[in-house]
């Protein structure tokens, strides 16, 4: 859906814990195109600016894709179902901000590894490695998306130095924090951290998370599988809508439409982990379904499977 536009991205709810806690000058001039990532709290409504175009009811949800490079983005909202968005001519998307407190990874090897940066009124800050373990860098995968969750952690100059002002220390995340920004944590103005000893993590997807690619929309493509630290293909031997009715449930879609074989959607390039599904269309995973060959399947990628999904 290629909805614009607004004339404001205006911040409605703003990370008040470090304004009260923390000494320090405002900034004002966010850079919202930056603030839309993965992780980032949206609310839609009657258009801010071209009426209610979308026809959809308010609410509230949170970016859970960059769909390619052309700015779309894909947005899940608390009701259950999905929307996508673009940023159209005058720079704007149709959707404003709840809050500010995105995180991202900066300086990694990929795009889910780097030193932690926070968003604070439109500016990214960096956060301090004391005291940063595991249980906080859990949140900060499970912010940057639900499917994600933290193998190790990095500290000091790991991910080299940066020239941004360090924000948070000594984060104490409980395990229960939807956010980074909900953890205790003290402020280094009050206790002063070397900006050098920077706060970082490597997310990787839970295992047997599945994902869509090569898609033109948020609910076709190639259907793709996470096993042994890389994502890989399915063969179509015996893919029919059954198997495709748990890939959409697993997806969070409302049904399938249609199974789509011989690398319809593309060939892959990682390993094929899976042939001969058999799943009966009840199961949560695809995961759960019997197949005929984890290990070492006899296809390759001319048979990738895909899978098209009911939009919400």
């Amino acid at each position: 859906m290629a909805l614009r536009l607004m004339s404001n991205l205006a911040v409605m709810v703003t990370l008040a814990f470090l304004r009260e806690l923390c000494v320090g000058n405002p900034i004002s001039g966010p850079e919202w195109a930056e603030v839309l990532r993965i992780g980032t709290r949206v609310a839609r409504g009657p258009d801010w600016k071209w009426g209610d175009q979308d026809g959809s009811p308010p609410g509230e949800g949170n970016i859970v894709a960059e769909l390619n490079s052309n700015g779309w983005v894909e947005v899940r909202w608390d009701a259950g179902n999905r929307n996508s968005y673009r940023m159209g001519a005058e720079g704007k998307y149709d959707l404003k901000l709840i809050e500010d407190a995105a995180v991202r990874l900066v300086n990694g090897t990929d795009e889910l590894s780097g030193h932690v940066e926070i968003n604070h009124d439109g500016t990214w800050g960096t956060v301090c490695d004391v005291g940063w373990d595991m249980g906080d860098a859990n949140i900060v995968c499970r912010q940057l998306g639900s499917f994600l969750e933290a193998v190790e952690i990095k500290t000091g100059s790991f991910y080299g130095e940066s020239d941004r002002s360090i924000v948070m220390s000594r984060v104490k995340c409980k395990g229960t924090e939807s956010r980074l920004a909900d953890c205790p944590f003290v402020c280094t103005s009050n206790h002063p951290c070397d900006s050098a000893k920077l706060a970082g993590v490597v997310c990787r997807p839970k295992l047997n998370t599945v994902r869509l690619v090569e898609r033109s929309n948020p609910v076709s493509g190639r259907v793709e599988i996470y096993r042994d630290d890389a994502w890989g293909t399915i063969c179509d031997n015996d893919w029919d809508i059954d198997d495709v009715q748990v890939v959409c449930r697993q997806l969070g879609f409302p049904g399938a439409v249609e199974a789509k074989s011989g690398a319809y959607f593309g060939r892959g390039d990682g390993p094929v982990h899976m042939e001969g599904l058999a799943c009966d269309g009840s199961e949560e995973r695809l995961a759960d379904c019997p197949s005929h060959c984890w290990e070492e399947p006899t296809c390759g990628h001319g048979q990738d499977a895909g899978a098209v999904c009911q939009d919400d």
